[in-house]
C-alpha cells in the first residue's frame, strides 16, 4: 500500500503524463459482518441484524457504544472537541450553513428605459427585416446587432449579458470568434447550452452577481428536445430570454418544413413562470424585452422568457402611439 502511494504521489506532482498501474483487490462479501452473513451469498438478502450480531459488528469496528446502546440502536456522536466534528463544522461554514438557503440579495442592475431601443421603434423604412433579423447579433445577417449589440454595448448591463447558442449559429456563420468576446458556443448540444443557460439564469441567487442569458435556438430544439430542462429552469427561479429563433421556417425549400413551431408556445404556457409571446414586428420586441428586463432585474419577478422569432423578410413598421399595453397585455 505504502509503494502504491508514493506511486500516486509522484505521478500528481509530475509535470507531464506518467505511466498510471492497476491493481486486483480482493475483498471479502459481507466484510464484518462475522457469522451473520461474512463471505456468505446471503449478504445480498440480509434484511436485519440480531441484537447479538449488532453488538459483533460494533465490536469490531470499534464503534463506541455500549452493547446496550447498540441494542437500541442509538446514534453514535463524535465528542463535540472531536476532528471528525471540527472537520464537519469547518466545511458546513465554507459552504454557508447547515441548511439550504437562496441568497437573492444580488445587486440591482440598471436597466435601460425604453429610448435605449429607439432603432426598433422606428421600423425598417424603405426595407424589409425578418425578426430573426432583429432578435440580435448570433442569429442576424443585417439588420441585427440591434436589441443584442445595444444592450452588450450598454455601460450599465453589457458585462452582465450572456448570449447563448448551439451549433447552428457557428454553421451559418453569424458571428466571430475573438478572446475577448461575449458569447458561449456550446457546439451541437442543446442539453449544454441550456445547461449553461439555468446557471447564468441562477447567479444571482449562488453568486450574488445578477447575468442576462439570452438563448437563441432553432425553435423545433426547444420544448421539444429540453423540456425538462425548461421545467428545471423554472424550479430553479431562473432569469434570462429563451428565444425561438426561424420558428415557421417557411422560407427555406426542404429542411425547412420541420421547423415550423406552432405548438411551442402552445406548451409554454404549461409553466406558469414563463411568459410567452411571439411579436411579430421590431418595436414589440424591444418593447418586450425591456418590459422583461425589468420586471426580472428591478421588480425582482421570479420569471423568465420564451418569445418566437421569424425568418419571414416583410417591411417593419414605426410603433403605434401607446400600443405598448397591448401585446404586453398578451393581445397575441
Amino acid at each position: 500500500m505504502a509503494s502504491r502511494i508514493r506511486c500516486i504521489n509522484s505521478t500528481a506532482r509530475a509535470s507531464r503524463p506518467q505511466l498510471g498501474f492497476r491493481y486486483a483487490a480482493k475483498t471479502i462479501k459481507g466484510y464484518g459482518l462475522g457469522a451473520a452473513s461474512e463471505a456468505s451469498n446471503v449478504s445480498h438478502q440480509q434484511q436485519e441484524l440480531s441484537a447479538e450480531q449488532l453488538c459483533v459488528f460494533g465490536k469490531r469496528f470499534d464503534i463506541p457504544l455500549s452493547d446496550d446502546q447498540i441494542e437500541q440502536m442509538a446514534f453514535c456522536r463524535p465528542d463535540e472537541t472531536s476532528d471528525e466534528i471540527a472537520y464537519l463544522k469547518s466545511h458546513r461554514k465554507e459552504l454557508g450553513g447547515f441548511l439550504p438557503a437562496r441568497n437573492t440579495n444580488s445587486s440591482r442592475l440598471r436597466i435601460p428605459g425604453l429610448d435605449g431601443f429607439s432603432s426598433l421603434l422606428q421600423g425598417t423604412k424603405d426595407r424589409q427585416a425578418a425578426m430573426t433579423m432583429m432578435i440580435g447579433r448570433i442569429l442576424a445577417r443585417i439588420l441585427a446587432q440591434r436589441i443584442l449589440a445595444q444592450l452588450l454595448e450598454d455601460k450599465n448591463i453589457g458585462q452582465y449579458n450572456v448570449p447563448i447558442t448551439p451549433d447552428e449559429a457557428r454553421t451559418f456563420g453569424h458571428y466571430r470568434e475573438a478572446k475577448d468576446g461575449q458569447v458561449l458556443q456550446e457546439g451541437i448540444t442543446e442539453a449544454g447550452a441550456m445547461s449553461s443557460f439555468i446557471a447564468a439564469g441562477t447567479s444571482y441567487a449562488h453568486l450574488q452577481t445578477p447575468l442576462i442569458p439570452f438563448y437563441l435556438y432553432y425553435s423545433m430544439f426547444g420544448f421539444q428536445r429540453i423540456g425538462d430542462f425548461i421545467w428545471a429552469a423554472a424550479d430553479s427561479r431562473v432569469k434570462g430570454f429563451l428565444i425561438r429563433a426561424t420558428s415557421g421556417r417557411t422560407t427555406l425549400e426542404g429542411e425547412g418544413f420541420q421547423h415550423c413551431d406552432g405548438h411551442g408556445p402552445l406548451v409554454a404556457t404549461t409553466i406558469p413562470t414563463l411568459p410567452s409571446y411571439d411579436p411579430a414586428y421590431g418595436y414589440e420586441l424591444a418593447v418586450i424585452i425591456q418590459d422583461g428586463l425589468r420586471r426580472m432585474h428591478v421588480e425582482n419577478e421570479d420569471i423568465f422568457y420564451y418569445i418566437t422569432g421569424y425568418n419571414e423578410v416583410y417591411s417593419m413598421p414605426e410603433m403605434p402611439e401607446g400600443a405598448e399595453a397591448g401585446f404586453l397585455m398578451g393581445m397575441y
